[in-house]
C-alpha cells in the first residue's frame, strides 16, 4: 500500500477541510543539570513531550464561508476533540490557535493555519475504586435483605404434603435453570459441590427452605480461581419462572402453595439480579456504548424487581441501583466511543487499523466487532463500527 492510499480526509470535530501541509513537533521533556567543575551535564528524562500539530489548509467552494465558520466554531469549543490528520490518523487534541486568511484576489476560498496539542488525561486521584466498592457493599446488603424477605414469605409447617412437594418442585426447576444458565461455572468444583448440596435440599419429602435460599444464593455468587458467572448469564437467570405454570388458588392450602411459588421465583430473580449488579463493578467495558447498555439493562431489571418487593428490600434494591449507576457512569465517561467508518476498498484489518490509529493494536477489535469473516479481507464500501481511539 503506497503512502497516498493511507491518506485520510482531514477534519476536526467532524468539520472537513483540505490540507496543503503540516508540521509535527514531538520528542522528550528533559531537565538539564549542570554541575561545577564537570564538563558534561546530566539530562533528566521527564517523559514524552505532548505532540503538537500545525496544519496549513484551505476551504474552497462557493459556500466556503459555511465551512470556514463551522471550523472556527469547532476550534473555539472547550475541551478536546478528534482530529483526523491525513498523515497521522485519528488523534485526540485541543485546538490552541486558528488563523484564517481571505483576499479578493483569491475569491471563493480561505487559507487556514491551525495549531493543535495532544490532549492528555486528568492525573488527579479519582474515586473509581470507591464507586466499585460501593456497588459491592450495596449488593452484599441487598442479598441479606432478600434472604430475610424470602424466609418471611414462605409457609410450610402445618400444611398438606403437596405444599412441600410443590416447594421442592420449584426448587428443582431453579436448580436446573441455574445449571443451564451458568455454563461458565460448570467446570468449577465449587459449583458442582453447590449443585449437589442444593439437589439434596430439594429432593427430600420435607421442604428445606433455608437449604434452598442458601443454595441458590451460593450458586450465583461463586467466584473461584478468578472465574465467576458472567453478567449476561446472570441476567438470563433473572428471567426464571416467566414460563412456569401458576398454581390454582382454589383452597387455602393451594393459596399458600401459590404464595410459596411466587416467593421462590422472586427470590431466584432477585439474587440473580443482585449478583449481576455486583459483577458490573469488575467489568472493564471496551466502549462507552457497551457500558451504558449494561447500565440500562441492570437498572431496568432492578427497578422491575423493586416494584414487587417489600419496603426493606425495595430500599436495598434502589440503593444498589444508585451505586451501579454512579460506578458505571463514572467509569464510562473516559471510555472510547463507537464510531462509523467506511473503508474505500477491501483491505486487511491490519491496514485498516494502521490507517485509523497509526498502529495495529485494534486490528483484532475491528474484526471481532464487525464479525469480519477473514481478517485479510475487510470489505470496502461497508460501514464498520470502530472505537474512537485505541483502548
Amino acid at each position: 500500500m503506497s503512502w497516498r492510499d493511507k491518506l485520510q480526509p482531514a477534519s476536526f470535530r467532524g468539520v472537513a477541510f483540505n490540507v496543503s501541509g503540516s508540521d509535527l513537533n514531538a520528542g522528550r521533556r528533559t531537565a538539564r543539570h549542570d554541575y561545577p567543575q564537570r564538563d558534561l551535564p546530566y539530562v533528566e528524562d521527564m517523559g514524552r513531550k505532548a505532540r503538537e500539530y500545525q496544519i496549513d489548509g484551505h476551504i474552497v467552494g462557493p459556500d466556503y464561508m459555511t465551512g470556514r465558520d463551522a471550523l472556527i466554531e469547532a476550534c473555539e469549543q472547550a475541551g478536546p476533540g478528534e482530529l483526523v490528520h491525513p498523515y497521522h490518523g485519528r488523534v485526540n487534541v485541543v485546538c490552541v490557535a486558528i488563523s484564517v486568511r481571505e483576499s479578493s484576489a483569491d475569491g471563493g476560498m480561505c487559507t487556514i493555519t491551525m495549531a493543535f496539542t495532544e490532549a492528555g488525561e486528568v492525573s488527579y486521584p479519582t474515586s473509581l475504586a470507591k464507586t466499585q466498592q460501593a456497588t459491592d457493599a450495596a449488593a452484599e446488603s441487598a442479598l441479606a435483605t432478600a434472604k430475610a424477605s424470602f424466609l418471611d414469605r414462605v409457609s410450610i409447617p402445618g400444611l398438606p404434603a403437596f405444599v412441600a412437594e410443590g416447594f421442592n418442585s420449584v426448587g428443582a426447576s431453579a436448580l436446573s435453570a441455574a445449571q443451564s444458565s451458568l455454563p461458565s461455572l460448570g467446570p468449577l468444583a465449587e459449583f458442582q459441590t453447590g449443585l449437589t448440596a442444593m439437589q439434596a435440599a430439594v429432593s427430600g419429602q420435607a421442604a428445606d427452605v433455608s437449604g434452598f435460599s442458601d443454595g441458590i444464593a451460593g450458586l450465583v455468587n461463586i467466584d473461584a480461581d478468578g472465574v465467576s458467572a458472567s453478567f449476561s448469564e446472570l441476567v438470563n437467570l433473572a428471567d426464571f419462572g416467566s414460563d412456569m405454570q401458576s398454581v390454582p388458588t382454589t383452597t387455602s392450602s393451594r393459596q399458600h402453595q401459590a404464595a410459596n411459588q411466587a416467593a421462590q421465583i422472586a427470590y431466584v430473580r432477585q439474587v440473580s439480579a443482585i449478583a449481576a449488579a455486583r459483577t458490573t463493578a469488575s467489568i472493564d467495558s471496551d466502549s462507552y456504548e457497551e457500558a451504558i447498555a449494561m447500565l440500562a439493562t441492570i437498572a431496568d431489571l432492578l427497578d422491575e424487581l423493586a416494584e414487587a418487593a417489600d419496603d426493606d428490600l425495595y430500599r436495598e434494591l434502589q440503593t444498589l441501583r444508585a451505586a451501579v449507576v454512579s460506578d458505571l457512569s463514572t467509569r464510562a465517561a473516559d471510555l472510547s466511543r463507537v464510531l462509523s467508518h467506511t473503508p474505500q476498498s477491501t483491505m486487511p484489518a491490519l491496514a485498516v487499523a494502521w490507517s485509523l490509529y497509526g498502529n495495529i493494536d485494534n486490528a483484532d477489535d475491528i474484526v471481532d466487532r464487525n464479525a469480519v469473516r477473514h481478517p485479510g479481507f475487510v470489505p470496502g464500501g461497508e460501514a464498520l463500527q470502530i472505537l474512537s481511539e485505541v483502548s
